[in-house]
């Protein structure tokens, strides 16, 4: 993270109060009254400077809006928004979620790229090979994250027609593995 990001920015921002029509401003230090903490939060973190060197990690991948040094705080906000989004519980997921911002910011770079005015239909077919890789790259990261939730799909198994021949035995109905332990 850049130097100047650590130093205490002293910013106005313009809010209004629930139930009012006036505006109030406030500065960042009383809307975050710790910006460690809800980095920590959104990151699904519980370092303050794992939190850091995650948002750091989005920063350096944003590829659409490159990070402004003269402002470190527009910075810092977009990259902890696009980590609160994806909502990581923990470190494993949120180093996931890193991977896949990652690879999402290149695969619409490359199909920019395909499109780019003056491109050749090799140029553009080489560009949009590479944007399909990486798009079928960032599903695989969607089916790894469901897992990691505890949200992957279970498949289901119908069986049409069982020939239970003599001596043999069926059991009809869902069975179950037992569990160990």
């Amino acid at each position: 993270m850049p130097k100047t990001v650590k130093k205490r920015v002293r910013a106005t921002v313009a809010l209004q109060e629930v139930g009012t029509s006036a505006p109030v401003t406030k500065t960042c230090e009383e809307r975050i009254a710790d910006p460690e903490e809800t980095l920590s939060r959104v990151a699904g973190v519980k370092s303050p400077e794992v939190a850091r060197a995650l948002a750091t990690q989005v920063i350096n991948l944003q590829v659409w809006t490159r990070p402004d040094p003269e402002r470190p705080l527009d910075t810092l906000t977009r990259a902890t928004s696009f980590l609160g989004e994806l909502g990581p519980r923990n470190m494993l997921e949120a180093l996931l979620v890193v991977q896949m911002l990652g690879v999402h910011e290149a695969a619409t770079a490359f199909l920019r790229q395909a499109t780019a005015e003056g491109q050749t239909v090799d140029g553009a077919d080489r560009t949009v090979l590479r944007a399909t890789r990486l798009m079928r790259l960032f599903n695989e990261q969607l089916v790894a994250l469901a897992k990691l939730r505890g949200k992957a799909s279970q498949q289901k198994v119908t069986v049409e027609h069982v020939h239970v021949h003599e001596g043999g035995q069926a059991i009809v109905g869902a069975v179950g593995a037992p569990k160990q332990g």
